[in-house]
């Protein structure tokens, strides 16, 4: 297993807010219907370009999964919703031999890569194109634990609800979901902000690639998980260092696990 790295926090002040708030009110304008209709449309087509464009290597793998989510750890079947082109499921497939794994994306080209992956054994790996907002997943076999990263976010907020329906359908009662996301006053959502002409609605924007991104709180997480059993919601305020370009960067992310009931 790859040595746990030191993770850097920094201290979000009052200070810090305020001059996010300042920064995300400033920009009152948002899109038309037309185009806010037209790139929710064409979401999964958006997807496939940024795969086809940036193959396996855009995302690094996340082998610290197990540092962050010590019950991954054991002989349990995972299914891990929007799984991109494996860069969390290969890592903790390989660092847990006992694990078998489940997973899905509304990309198809981002299926077609996985399954590429000179490491895909489908003896513990079933993968599945599956559009959250649309279908349940398209498995089985009932799942122990529930993966779900950077996905939601991407999602228009109107389906949020109904996306969280779909992907914890086949997720056994008694299971965990893990959840980690974009938080509100990310640096992200603040360059977006800056910019002017990306926001879609309040804290949703549009990404230069045509790709989406919501950015939450803790409460609204809470509520879209109404029913489940709240193990830890919190921000994560985590310095994040680009060191080739020699600069340190401010993200804000939600990390939550929940209990379905």
């Amino acid at each position: 297993m790859e040595e746990k790295k030191q993770v850097e926090y920094f201290d979000f002040t009052q200070e810090m807010q305020e001059e996010a708030e300042k920064i995300i009110e400033e920009d009152n304008g948002s899109l038309s219907n037309f185009i806010y209709t037209k790139f929710d449309n064409q979401a999964n087509k958006m997807w496939d370009v940024f795969y086809k464009n940036n193959t396996a290597n855009f995302f690094k793998d996340r082998h610290y999964l197990l540092n962050e989510f010590p019950e991954l750890n054991g002989e349990i079947l995972l299914l891990e919703v929007g799984c991109g082109v494996g860069n969390a499921i290969y890592p903790l497939l390989e660092d847990n031999q006992a694990l078998r794994a489940q997973v899905c994306d509304f990309s198809r080209e981002a299926i077609n890569l996985l399954r590429q992956n000179p490491s895909f054994n489908s003896e513990r790996l079933q993968a599945d194109v599956c559009d959250i907002t649309k279908q349940p997943v398209p498995f089985t076999e009932p799942s122990d634990a529930l993966l779900i990263l950077f996905v939601l976010s991407a999602i228009s907020p109107e389906k949020h609800r109904l996306a969280i329906a779909n992907a914890t359908s086949n997720l056994k009662p008694g299971g965990l979901v893990m959840f980690r996301d974009y938080g509100r006053y990310d640096l992200a959502q603040l360059r977006l902000a800056g910019k002017r002409n990306k926001k879609l609605k309040e804290n949703f924007y549009l990404k230069q690639d045509g790709t989406r991104c919501y950015y939450f709180t803790t409460q609204e997480i809470e509520t879209l998980f109404e029913g489940f059993r709240v193990l830890e919601n919190e921000y994560h305020y985590r310095v994040v260092k680009n060191r080739k370009e020699d600069i340190k960067m401010n993200r804000v992310w939600i990390q939550a696990k929940l209990i379905k009931l």
